[in-house]
Order: structure tokens, then sequence, then C-alpha cells
């Protein structure tokens, strides 16, 4: 299964607007539409993988994709803050990882934190 970018991002929106994904044991549900069982788990733990997100998964989790503790790590809030929460800066870096080929995610990442940068500074 291909990592699929747009998934990631809205994996991290949905936990970090669940109020329930503390990770203090609450059940949290991912279930995004468009998207197979399979690849949000997939993605779930590419996530936990890249320390993104920490979960406690289960039997039950990979059945109905709920988990009893599911949370995003500062690298994940720092990573959905870099992307722009209107989607604007990822946008901008998305269409010039497709003109290039480009679709690692440090290299991504490091896209966002250089146009954001350039924001910043208003150069």
């Amino acid at each position: 299964m291909k990592r699929n970018m747009e998934l990631v991002l809205a994996i991290l929106s949905a936990i970090e607007a669940d109020e329930m994904a503390t990770g203090g044991g609450s059940v949290v549900s991912l279930d995004l539409p468009g998207y197979s069982r399979e690849e949000v788990l997939y993605h779930v733990r590419l996530l936990r993988d890249a320390e993104l997100i920490e979960i406690e998964e289960s039997e039950k989790a990979k059945n109905d994709l709920k988990w009893k503790s599911l949370r995003l790590t500062w690298k994940g809030h720092e990573f959905l803050s870099l992307s722009g929460r209107d989607g604007d800066l990822w946008n901008r870096v998305k269409k010039q990882a497709w003109e290039t080929g480009t679709s690692s995610f440090e290299i991504l990442k490091n896209k966002l934190i250089e146009l954001a940068m350039r924001i910043f500074l208003n150069i």
C-alpha cells in the first residue's frame, strides 16, 4: 500500500479535533469517509512509526477503527501546524512535490518549514 499524505493530514486533523484524543484512555474513533479501514489502519501505524502519534492498539481497533488511547505527539502537532490548518501551505508544497515527483516526508516537512519561515520573515 502506498503512503497517502492527504490521509496522513486527515488523520492528524481528526485526532487534533477530537477532544477525547488525549491518550487518557478515552475511546477515539477514526472513521474517515472516503478511506477504507485498511488504509486508515496502515496510515495510523505509519504515523506511530514516525512518532507523530501515540496509540495503544487492541484487537478491537483492527475491526472498528477505535483506539483506547490515541493522541498527537509534539512532532505531530508541529507537522500539523506547519501544514497550515487552512491548507494553504500544504497545497503550495504539495504542488511543488507533484511537479518534482518528491514524496519524502522529510523533504515535504523541510519545504513546509522553509515556506513558513519565508512567510514569517516576510521574504
